[in-house]
């Protein structure tokens, strides 16, 4: 048990720098399901205005909505097709209203219809009346794949045709009145469709897929509606967001097919000025750019350097100069997915918008620029209230131990709980507390940047919890987190809560390579945050000779190679109970290795509770 209590008490704590960006605020707007998916996997649209307030389009009501920066609904506007058929499918947000565009197959009121889909283009004042709508096309399909914003009107993008010759282009420039400023449509041989657009006072940038589907283009018109160049990429290379400024454009694709975020700054003629790989990123957001640098998002798996990971993809924001020199980086999340949508620059944040879990949007505001942290106030680095086995965010169980990432968490080095002689756990070590809704945890080990607690029985039921740290009798801002019935996370000897488990073999031993468990004998696993016991006990005494039971219910489970497609092989639980004379919140989990199991020295473990799905975490154990 010594190597065991000795990663609870802290001694592989988290060696890393952490980036404090500043959330400035944050808020969530729920939305119902449609059809029994959730709205977001229709088209949809989420903008933040650039002052800490939202836009949201719904299509399942076709209801434009706004919101104020505290979440409350500003006014609610209606856009109908009547007994038409047709789609919105883009949206863009201006100081002087906002934009909708798409298709229909008939007149819209007051319009003129050409023939098939024609395309449109409708216009709000800032207070959600209606202004302005255009309708237009050909006698053939015309299909708006998106619009771009500049000061000098809007331009929408699309195709046309297809049915009985070659699909062609259109771009479109009105007046923010909604006046015809020009109209270019062109058959490219080599480019079949807009992948998305971009435009300032220089004219409109837009990424074009070519007929085989093998090489995008990036191809700009001036304001007048000259063709002014076409860049090719690389093959198999796919844009995915463009930002111009007054010195050219950036261009953030995927390159070679890879999931890595990459950006390439053209100037004003077309030509590349140089080229960075970002980061890994499995959905890529927006990027946007204040003349200083650009800004890029998209969704993580992982914690990324300096920052703390909730769980089932995060969303991040990272800046850069206009060099692509990195100045921060701020990820941020739930336990649920997230995946961004829009970004909007402010005077002093970056807005993002974006979707989350069961139906939701979210707006979150990230301070610019951040100042030197000074003085002795506690810090909470957001997110950063992690299980202490497995490192996620996004949640707390009651009897989970926990660990805190900040700064003036405590006191420069750390220090250990030292129980009483009567098993009693310390609420208050070197002047440091961990307040959950001001209750005072039971606390493992305090220091500056790290401590780490007991999550007090008392949370359970309550829905929301919150977290502050105090020093010394000054107080941390509060952190709101969700409250969970359980979130077992397992404990591990790599980083992150990776690699090999932490294991206790049937003799008594370590598990590790050097010293496997044997095909069909029993091993503890060690975990946390299962929740409360049965019967529940109290958080603050060393546990006895007989623990607690769980409630839940706990699978173990062995992969041969821990691939998706590989046969599992189920252990026996045995015992799924605290850890005996050990902390509350240490979870053994006793198993009994099926005989046929797949042996190595690293066989993937997948540990989970019914009916819940397998933890988020990676582990092996070493069997032979």
């Amino acid at each position: 048990m010594q190597i065991i209590e000795s990663m609870v008490l802290g001694t592989l704590a988290l060696a890393m720098v952490l980036d404090g960006q500043n959330i400035l605020g944050q808020y969530t707007i729920p939305f119902q399901e449609f059809d029994g998916e959730p709205f977001f996997a229709a088209a949809q649209f989420a903008t933040p205005d650039g002052s800490g307030g939202l836009v949201f389009f719904n299509p399942p009501d076709n209801s434009l909505r706004r919101f104020d920066s505290t979440g409350k609904q500003l006014w609610s506007a209606s856009w109908s097709f009547g007994s038409l058929q047709g789609a919105v499918t883009s949206m863009a947000v201006a100081s002087d209203g906002v934009y909708l565009a798409g298709q229909v197959n008939g007149a819209l009121p007051g319009q003129s219809y050409t023939g098939s889909y024609d395309a449109f283009v409708a216009k709000y004042d800032p207070n959600g009346k209606s202004l302005w709508t255009q309708e237009f096309g050909t006698a053939d399909a015309d299909y708006v794949r998106t619009i771009a914003l500049a000061p000098n009107g809007v331009y929408v993008l699309g195709t046309e045709g297809g049915s009985s010759g070659p699909l062609g282009l259109f771009i479109r420039l009105s007046d923010t009145s909604g006046n015809e400023v020009w109209t270019r449509r062109f058959t490219d041989p080599s480019v079949i469709d807009v992948i998305g657009a971009a435009a300032d006072t220089t004219g409109v940038y837009f990424g074009g897929m070519t007929a085989q589907a093998t090489q995008n283009i990036l191809r700009k018109f001036d304001s007048t509606g000259n063709d002014l160049w076409t860049y090719q990429f690389d093959r198999f290379s796919i844009i995915l967001s463009l930002a111009p400024d007054n010195q050219g454009v950036y261009a953030m694709f995927y390159p070679d097919g890879q999931a890595i975020l990459t950006v390439r700054r053209l100037d004003l003629t077309g030509s590349e000025v140089w080229t960075r790989q970002i980061v890994s990123s499995y959905a890529a957001g927006p990027i946007a750019t204040d003349g200083t640098g650009f800004y890029v998002s998209g969704v993580t798996g992982t914690a990324l350097p300096g920052q703390c990971y909730a769980g089932q993809g995060d969303v991040f924001v990272m800046r850069f100069d206009s060099n692509a020199d990195p100045l921060w980086t701020r990820e941020f999340g739930t336990a649920g997915p997230e995946r961004p949508a829009e970004i909007s620059i402010g005077t002093s944040s970056a807005y993002v918008s974006g979707f989350g879990p069961n139906g939701s949007v979210f707006l979150t505001a990230i301070e610019k620029s951040s100042p030197a942290a000074t003085g002795s106030q506690p810090i909470i680095l957001n997110e950063c209230v992690l299980n202490a086995a497995n490192y996620l965010g996004g949640g707390v169980a009651p009897g989970e131990i926990v660990t805190i990432l900040g700064s003036a968490l405590g006191p420069a080095d750390l220090v250990k709980l030292q129980p009483t002689a009567d098993g009693q756990i310390p609420t208050n070590l070197a002047g440091s507390q961990i307040l959950f809704d001001g209750e005072a945890a039971p606390l493992i080990y305090v220091s500056d940047q790290q401590s780490s607690a007991i999550v007090p029985y008392d949370v359970a039921g309550k829905s929301t919890v919150s977290v502050q740290v105090e020093y010394n009798g000054v107080q941390s801002s509060a952190v709101t987190v969700p409250v969970f019935d359980s979130r077992l996370g397992v404990f591990s000897f790599g980083p992150n809560g990776t690699g090999q488990a932490a294991v206790i073999n049937e003799d008594g031993t370590i598990n590790s390579p050097f010293n496997p468990a044997a095909p069909d004998s029993t091993v503890s696993i060690y975990a946390t945050g299962a929740g409360l016991g049965n019967p529940a006990g109290v958080d603050n005494q060393i546990t006895g000779t007989n623990p607690s039971t769980f409630q839940s219910s706990v699978y173990v489970r062995l992969d041969s190679d821990g691939s998706c497609d590989a046969p599992y092989f189920a252990a026996q639980v045995t015992y799924y109970g605290g850890a005996p004379q050990s902390v509350p919140g240490l979870v053994q989990i006793n198993a009994q290795l099926p005989p046929d199991a797949p042996v190595g020295d690293s066989v993937p473990l997948y540990l989970g509770l019914y009916p819940n799905s397998t933890v988020e975490q990676t582990v092996t154990i070493a069997i032979r």
